[in-house]
């Protein structure tokens, strides 16, 4: 017996006609037809009465409805679980991570999960902290690994964080600049300055666009990555907030410092964004497993320390 025919039979239901059935499903009227002849055949039995304004079922046919809507939804139920196995068996894994993470964890972690799986498949999304939430809410991402502060919030609905490692905020300056003297920079000392500030969506960006109004800080230039930053800092003597103390400086004849800010100290966190209130797969839940278990032997960027 095919199952196929059922559907058509729902199909012609559904519309109550069987030139509007046949349109949906994409075959001619003819066709549609002798497939339900064909079914009738099988169960030897009239389903359908064609009327002047379409068909409907006979009363064998209402008989057999339940039954026929059972069957229908175990064949899609057994397709999505097929597809959930073959899924399972080569598993695939959609990870999105700021550049702080890039080049410390990345490479590790993706080892770890092919050394798990060798049919896993990897990808990699580098991205802002704002834009890898937005993506994994939108379940493009199964996971992301992001730098934020819990006293400087963004939008997440939709997503909670696990947390790994914790640090603070930091300026980026060049080593001659007056501020370099200083153990830390209080924000004070910021006020009004013209910064380096970096591209949309992206953690940064939101701690620049947090205290520019309260301390009147102007936009000199916008970098779209950790060197370009540095090239403007250097170039320009001018300074950026930054998340880490251990970005390689390149060099030229203005060599960079990190400094802490304070007044007020600034946490950061560095953390796990899943979707809130979903169960995770076996892969996505395995990974997090081992970045908890591990985050007290991952070396971290300098400033930062697991929680």
């Amino acid at each position: 017996m095919n199952i196929k025919r059922f559907r058509y039979l729902e199909a012609a239901v559904e519309h109550g006609s069987l030139r509007r059935a046949a349109a949906s499903l994409g075959i001619s009227q003819p066709a549609l037809g002798e497939q339900i002849r064909r079914l009738e055949e099988d169960l030897d039995l009239i389903l359908l009465t064609r009327t002047a304004s379409g068909v409907r079922l006979t009363a064998e046919g209402e008989d057999l409805l339940p039954l026929i809507a059972d069957l229908l939804g175990a064949e899609s139920a057994l397709t999505r679980r097929a597809e959930e196995l073959r899924t399972a068996e080569q598993p695939r894994l959609t990870i999105g991570a700021v550049s702080l993470f890039m080049l410390s964890l990345v490479p590790r972690l993706v080892g770890e999960i092919q050394d798990r799986s060798a049919e896993a498949t990897v990808e990699i999304v580098e991205a802002g902290t704002v834009r890898i939430v937005q993506l994994v809410a939108a379940r493009e991402l199964d996971l992301g690994l992001v730098v934020r502060s819990p006293e400087i919030p963004f939008e997440h609905d939709g997503v909670r964080f696990v947390d790994l490692a914790a640090g603070t905020l930091h300026v980026t300056l060049t080593a001659d600049s007056p501020l370099a003297a200083l153990d830390a920079v209080p924000m004070e000392r910021l006020r009004g300055r013209r910064m380096i500030t970096h591209a949309p969506q992206t953690f940064l960006r939101t701690v620049f666009e947090t205290f520019r109004e309260p301390y009147e800080l102007k936009v000199q230039s916008v970098a779209d990555s950790g060197p370009s930053t540095h090239r403007l800092i250097a170039g320009a003597d001018s300074l950026a907030f930054s998340t880490a103390t251990d970005f390689t400086s390149p060099a030229h004849a203005h060599p960079l410092v990190h400094r802490p800010v304070v007044d007020p100290v600034t946490p950061l966190v560095l953390s796990i964004a899943l979707r809130d209130g979903e169960q995770s797969t076996r892969t996505t839940g395995a990974v997090v497993r081992w970045l908890r278990e591990q985050r007290s032997a991952i070396a971290w960027p300098a400033g930062f320390t697991a929680v």
